[in-house]
């Protein structure tokens, strides 16, 4: 009996039995459906998600965080942890259907095909950034999604596929390539200022003086301030405590060195300051135009050369033969299309050259078919006039 109660908890729901009712069994293959779907969604962010990707893309991390970075400075931390959040999702649901085998490995290169062109086309653009094509490279990212979506359809939501599709759109837009490449000067962030402390206006909406602050608005104001003021000290502070902890640090790793060297104690170096120049920026600095631009440049720069060797090293044979094969079956359309053009052409020329001399001959015809008509007309009209010249002469002899 405990067993027979513990079975009808809601939520304890038995596999699929072959006694069940047909409304049963659907009740539980959509919980079962339903439950698939949430741990597959939380895996997609998730160590294993992670670690399976990294088997099937070895390199997606890499690519990723140069993704990240790049955006960041383009456009801000929050849009890029949004970019790289929504890559990572598509990433792993690939490599995780391709480890069910609802993926085939043709499925799978065919979904790799439009990736690597991108990725090789990109390489040679940071090589040389002045022939970069940046219509034929937005393009070949918006050949990306397509595939990609008629494979993920049905295994992610609606509103995922969404989220993908804006992604590839924006890394693929004009404008983010224009800047990647420096053909656009970049502009000032976008600042989200919050009411608390949006700058007030100086004079009222009508042209009148603002109202003085009251009591408690000076008091909050004045509490703000004290609250910056302290954490600037703490921060202050464990800056000097990190500073602190790398000199005990290098001294203790002197001490170390000098007890194994057998030429006697090791002279100490002096210990490198590590200023705000020295660190990456933090949340919250802000750089300038020109400094985003040079960090912008020295991005393309590492991610060039990381991708070129990945690719000379890493990519298999037979994925580079994919990839030269999709090109030379390109070329052999465009000079197939231009034959086409140019037979299409010189077919509208020889019809034209007949229709011309058509037109001409019509006119021809037009002009002879008018000819006789008038002759006709003369001849008619010279017919009519003959019997009364007759009559006239008939008339005049019997009068005389």
């Amino acid at each position: 009996m405990a067993d027979k109660r513990s079975s009808n908890k809601k939520g304890a729901e038995s596999p699929v039995q072959a006694t069940d009712s047909p409304a049963t069994v659907l009740r539980k293959q959509s919980m079962l459906g339903r439950a698939k779907k949430n741990v597959t969604g939380k895996v997609a962010t998730s160590a294993v998600g992670k670690k399976l990707l990294a088997e099937v893309l070895p390199a997606a991390f890499k690519v990723l965080d140069f993704v990240k970075g790049m955006v960041t400075v383009l456009d801000g931390r929050e849009k890029a942890k949004l970019v790289k959040r929504n890559l990572l999702k598509g990433s792993v649901k690939t490599a995780m259907l391709y480890q069910s085998k609802a993926l085939s490995l043709e499925t799978l290169n065919e979904i790799k095909l439009p990736v690597l062109q991108v990725w090789i086309t990109y390489v040679e653009y940071c090589e040389a950034p002045e022939t970069a094509d940046i219509g034929k490279l937005s393009q070949m990212i918006s050949a990306i999604f397509p595939r990609l979506r008629t494979e993920l359809t049905g295994h992610v939501s609606p509103e995922n596929l969404a989220l993908f599709g804006d992604t590839f759109d924006y890394l693929g837009s004009a404008s983010f390539l224009r800047r990647v490449f420096c053909i656009d000067p970049l502009t000032e962030l976008a600042r989200v200022t919050s009411p608390a402390t949006a700058p007030s206006p100086v004079r009222g909406s009508k042209g009148k003086p603002d109202k003085p602050q009251s009591k408690s608005e000076a008091k909050k104001e004045a509490q703000r301030e004290a609250k910056r003021v302290i954490q600037e000290a703490k921060k202050a502070e464990k800056l000097k405590m990190q500073q602190q902890k790398r000199e005990r640090l290098q001294k203790k790793k002197e001490e170390a060195a000098a007890k194994k060297s057998p030429a006697g104690p090791v002279a100490p170096q002096p210990t490198q300051k590590l200023g705000p120049k020295a660190k990456k920026p933090k949340k919250g600095v802000e750089l300038t135009i020109e400094e985003r631009t040079e960090r912008v440049i020295e991005l393309r720069g590492k991610s060039g050369e990381y991708l070129r060797e990945y690719w000379e090293t890493e990519i298999t044979q037979q994925e580079k033969e994919m990839v030269r094969k999709s090109y030379e079956d390109e070329e052999k359309k465009k000079k197939k299309k231009k034959k086409k053009k140019k037979t299409d052409k010189q077919q509208e020329g020889a019809e034209g050259v007949g229709a011309e001399k058509k037109k001409k001959k019509d006119k021809q015809q037009q002009q002879q078919e008018g000819a006789d008509v008038v002759g006709a007309e003369k001849k008619k009209k010279k017919k009519k006039s003959k019997p009364e010249t007759t009559t006239t002469t008939t008339t005049t002899t019997t009068t005389h």
